[in-house]
């Protein structure tokens, strides 16, 4: 169908109908102006010297070179994101993305304007057609472009917040009142452009206007234009928050200066918004053809505002040479062992000989769940006087051993009549094993000496501690499933004395496969860097089951147990009585523990229950709200829950825009499905630690080895800080013989007979009446189950009162040691119970259902006052 052009009449009845809706679209109803005379709009055609015209190729080309400047930049900052160490793809990353997909759409209107509406051509030589296709694709092409300038300045907002992370909450506040700015005038942008007319479809239907026969109410251009004011003053604004932000934070200089210089391209983009918003005023003279002016000013903002937003992630490829003399120092140390410039002064290098100052951390004589079963608790009501050379209770305890109202031991350590020594109470009935603090005997001497004064308080505040071999010992007749340990012994290939093949006092071995304790070497100190160890436990953990990357004995810190990493980690990020570690109970009691000796308070998210998933929208809440929080510990799988942390549960903490390090202990791992550990995630993540141990799956509790796998800054911190020899010679030795590949497949034919018996506790246990629910999850070697007031059948419920009673009939009756857990978060009821052997499963299934049976016949009960007491103590442990 051929149309007629602009300023003649139409050839045809679409025609007619497209002037007669630009007639009435005008203001001139069709009683002024007769539609089938055409519309006259000047410029018109020349009557001399008319040569046809088109802007047409040179647009299509000059937007193609943009879409290809657009997507480059685009998909380098996304993989760089995705891919390049120490950098997270972020919220700012997933707003980018919409806006690239809108910056190729606008283009791609254009270049159909030009090819069905007839931009860049005079008006003149605009066919009735072509401008019916123009009136769709123009409002279209204009909404794209203010929804596009929307999200790339939240984008930018977004990344703006992560700066102001490190400054004041005010300049955060700021900054998402900018981003939430920003929405506000994208939806309002999108909302005029969309219903500047009434009825809405008068902005771009010329055929529905010619039917209505009505003449529309529209905004004028002067009102459309507030929008390109509003988008100018936003431009301007997101250029000068992060100065402004930059003159707060804590960086240098250098890098302040390095993002100063980036940011100053989106000045460009402040320049085209002025230049856009004055080319709107040259359209009146031959529209279509003039609007290309307009046309490069929106496109130069829509590649300058993306570059702009971009930048500082694309200074990642930058060349080396071009970074600041503190980083290339930096890079230089780590590959060259040259001191590294710091701001205090020169440190050695992991491979400097040179003395390093170091925070010694002595050696933990606890494991890492035999820390507390019951405390024993220095009365605070004792006062140590001094009465000349003699010292006096205030107590007046005149004897050795007293019983307190509850029927147990008040102990008098010292001079029995009283005069010198400490009272100390034991949970412990009469007839039990008490701990005995010895106490000089020798007469104190008169000096200006005060412990109380001389000592740190929060040292004097901590309550003393006790393990769980010291009420239940491993004599052989117990059967101990309290404590986690591998009941299969260690994942090593003994002989049938318990020693490795082949070994002899001297070190040699006739077996080429065994790694023998030197014996003859423990007069010389160890190996201070551990590298053959670090980087079997590499080897261990680079399964590419999250990344691609591998981690390298750069990446690790190891120590006497996880319990150095923890009172590292804490050492050195937090400051003393001003900082807070986060936690989530039920878990690890040695995180509280270590933060009390260091005087770091704690900040307590729970998990959720019964699912003892993370609570992630109060985790992030606290970091927001509480700048001192430095260090989150979370256990994967979880003490005593047993349950593994959902991956993206981790990664949302680590995505948050919080200045602090996310601390994942995988204690129980190997119990875990193969691929689970994120150890090699640090790879990925600046701010993750992840600490594991040989104690368990390993059966090497009695070597306290740990490892904590994080980014080689954090780990050199750490390997900064500990005692030069931490790791004896037979420690290390035995460790690297347990992640050797021969005594890797003993490891895993245990841990398959753990899982089996695992599974085989998860089937019985059910069938015994008074046992409730499996309470967690099944990922470790331990199992979390409530423990019912009666039968299910008759209504039973979970019940505190009924799970201490058995576990110390287990214990006292039958010497079968389990772990009370009712009075953690979520837990009511609840006993914790170590996997065994074949043979122990036996016995303890027997034992159980015997104990409950004679629990649920008896109907005596304990007073309150006594119950809750014997509930603290038997749950009172740090493990």
């Amino acid at each position: 169908m051929v149309s007629a052009y602009f300023n003649t009449p139409p050839a045809n009845e679409f025609d007619e109908q497209i002037a007669a809706g630009l007639l009435l679209l005008t203001g001139l109803a069709p009683d002024i102006k007769d539609p089938k005379d055409g519309v006259t709009i000047p410029p018109f055609r020349p009557t001399d010297n008319y040569h046809f015209e088109t802007k047409g190729p040179a647009v299509i080309a000059a937007l193609s070179v943009c879409m290809v400047i657009l997507t480059v930049v685009t998909f380098l900052r996304l993989g760089i994101r995705l891919f390049v160490h120490g950098v997270r793809f972020g919220a700012d990353d997933w707003l980018i993305i919409p806006a690239y997909l809108l910056s190729m759409a606008y283009p791609a209107l254009q270049i159909a304007m030009v090819q069905h509406g007839g931009a860049g051509k005079h008006f003149y030589d605009i066919t009735y057609q072509e401008y019916f296709h123009y009136k769709y694709l123009a409002p279209s092409a204009a909404t794209v472009f203010y929804v596009y300038v929307g999200l790339v300045k939240m984008s930018i907002a977004l990344f703006n917040v992560r700066l102001t992370t490190l400054t004041t909450r005010l300049w955060k506040n700021v900054n998402w009142a900018f981003f939430a700015t920003c929405a506000a005038y994208t939806v309002a942008a999108l909302f005029l452009n969309v219903f500047k007319c009434n009825p809405q479809y008068a902005s771009f239907n010329l055929l529905r206007i010619a039917e209505s026969g009505k003449v529309p109410n529209c905004l004028s251009v002067n009102h459309m234009n507030t929008i390109l004011r509003l988008n100018l003053a936003l431009d301007f604004t997101a250029l000068a928050i992060p100065i402004i932000v930059l003159w707060k934070v804590q960086l240098s200089w250098k890098r302040k200066a390095r993002i100063f210089a980036l940011l100053s391209i989106g000045l460009i983009a402040c320049i085209a918004s002025v230049m856009t918003l004055v080319s709107q005023y040259t359209l009146e003279k031959d529209p279509l053809w003039n609007y290309t002016t307009l046309l490069a000013w929106i496109m130069v903002e829509i590649v300058i505002s993306l570059v702009a937003a971009c930048a500082p992630t694309l200074a990642y490829l930058l060349p080396r040479s071009m970074l600041s003399k503190h980083q290339a120092s930096n890079s230089a140390s780590k590959s060259t062992g040259q001191k590294a410039a710091t701001g205090f002064g020169s440190r050695p290098s992991r491979n400097d000989d040179a003395l390093r100052a170091r925070s010694i951390h002595e050696e933990d004589e606890d494991s890492e769940e035999e820390l507390v079963e019951r405390r024993i608790v220095v009365k605070e009501d004792i006062k140590m006087e001094w009465q000349g050379n003699r010292r006096s209770n205030a107590l007046g305890a005149q004897t050795g051993h007293q019983s307190n109202q509850n029927g147990s031991l008040t102990s008098w350590y010292g001079d029995q009549s009283g005069k010198t020594g400490a009272v100390v109470y034991d949970g412990r009935q009469h007839g039990e094993r008490s701990r005995v603090w010895p106490t000089p005997t020798m007469v104190a001497k008169n000096t200006a000496f005060d412990l109380q004064k001389c000592a740190r308080s929060n040292i004097l505040a901590l309550e003393p501690y006790r393990c769980a071999r010291d009420d239940y010992k491993d004599d052989g007749t117990n059967i101990l499933l309290d404590a986690n340990e591998n009941a299969y012994g260690p994942g090593l290939a003994l002989n049938g004395e318990g020693k490795l093949p082949g070994a002899n006092v001297n070190g040699t071995s006739d077996s080429s496969s065994a790694i023998d304790v030197d014996l003859l070497g423990l007069n010389r100190y160890p190996d201070p860097h551990q590298e053959e160890l670090k980087q079997l436990l590499c080897n261990l953990r680079n399964t590419h089951s999250h990344t691609p990357k591998k981690i390298t004995p750069a990446n690790l810190f190891v120590g006497v147990g996880s319990d150095e990493a923890i009172d590292a980690l804490i050492r050195a990020f937090c400051v003393p009585g001003k900082e807070k570690i986060l936690t989530c109970p039920p878990t690890y009691g040695m995180y509280s523990v270590s933060a009390q000796v260091n005087d770091v308070a704690l900040a307590k998210i729970p998990l959720q229950t019964p699912s003892f998933d993370l609570d992630v929208p109060a985790i992030l809440k606290a970091m927001d709200e509480d700048k001192s929080i430095k260090l989150a510990y979370l256990c994967s799988p979880g003490n005593p829950t047993g349950k593994l942390l959902k991956k993206e549960d981790v990664q949302k903490i680590l995505e948050h825009p919080w200045n602090g390090v996310v601390v994942v202990d995988e204690a129980y791992i190997d119990f875990s499905p193969d691929g689970t550990s994120l150890a090699e995630w640090v790879a990925e993540w600046p701010n993750l630690v992840v600490m594991q141990t040989l104690s368990k799956a390993f059966g090497l509790a009695g070597i306290r080895l740990g490892a904590a796998f994080a980014d080689p800054a954090i780990a050199q911190i750490l390997n900064n800080m500990k005692a030069p020899y931490n790791i004896p010679n037979p420690t290390s030795q035995l460790a690297r013989a347990a992640l050797s590949p021969k005594h890797l497949q003993v490891m895993t034919r245990n841990k398959d007979l753990i899982v089996k018996q695992r599974n085989r506790l998860i089937e019985e246990l059910p069938k015994i009446p008074g046992i409730g629910q499996l309470h967690g999850g099944v990922e470790s070697n331990f199992l979390l189950y409530q423990i019912l007031d009666a039968p299910a059948d008759q209504g039973g419920k979970p019940s505190n009162e009924t799970a201490l009673a058995v576990y110390e009939g287990l214990a006292e009756e039958k010497g079968v040691v389990v772990r009370f857990r009712g009075k953690e978060h979520g837990c009511l009821g609840c006993l914790r119970i170590t996997v065994g052997t074949e043979k122990e499963v036996d016995r303890f299934l027997q034992e159980i259902k015997q104990v409950l049976e004679g629990i649920h016949k008896s109907s005596g009960r304990l007073g309150k006052k006594e119950e809750q007491q014997r509930e603290r103590d038997a749950n009172d442990v740090v493990a």
